[in-house]
């Protein structure tokens, strides 16, 4: 979906820093981006509301700029024993952070400190508690791509198991799908 003037003004409220002009760039042409989409099921091939429509915006979500609030809040009432305690030690706090990415079907996601000394850091967050919150988990938006390239099966943690219908190959209406790596390019001309 292309960008609207709500979300470019979203986009423009930002505090300035590299990562967050790289998250402008990256929302020039489209308010919100699936990574790793299947190739067989289109937004237009699914029922709306159901889960094959659920897979078909991708494994891992740049989320509309209109759901980064949502998933803050989503953020925030995944903390049992409260705000002021996930962020206790931290050198910023809830209002310096910008939820920027999922794991579809899961309340994981990435985070961009947006004021403080860790500013334009991507940080990780995951409700079952293997958080990355006191480093960054990526430098940058670039750094954060590039790891989520190198470390598919790291990053899917085993949330993200893919239909049959998003296979190349015949593997059943039961196979189990799991990502072992990502393939740019899946040229099928023999090597000489």
């Amino acid at each position: 979906m292309p960008p609207t003037a709500e979300s470019k003004a979203i986009l423009d409220r930002l505090p300035d820093s590299p990562t967050v002009r790289q998250l402008r760039a990256l929302f020039n042409d489209s308010d919100g981006i699936g990574l790793f989409a299947p190739a067989r099921i289109g937004p237009d091939d699914a029922e709306e509301g159901s889960i094959s429509a659920q897979w078909s915006y991708g494994s891992i979500l740049l989320l509309p700029t209109a759901e980064w609030e949502a998933k803050k809040a989503e953020f925030v009432d995944w903390q049992f024993e409260g705000v002021e305690a996930a962020f206790a030690d931290l050198p910023y706090g809830l209002d310096d952070i910008l939820c920027f990415a999922a794991i579809n079907f899961s309340p994981d996601m990435w985070y961009i400190v947006l004021r403080g000394p860790m500013a334009g850091a991507v940080c990780w967050w995951t409700h079952d508690g293997d958080s990355v919150m006191h480093e960054p988990w990526a430098t940058d938006l670039r750094a954060w791509g590039e790891r989520i390239w190198r470390e598919v099966p790291e990053v899917f943690g085993g949330v993200i198991r893919p239909t049959p219908d998003s296979c190349i190959d015949p593997v059943g209406a039961e196979g189990d799908l799991y990502p072992e790596r990502y393939v740019a390019d899946m040229d099928d001309t023999p090597a000489a």
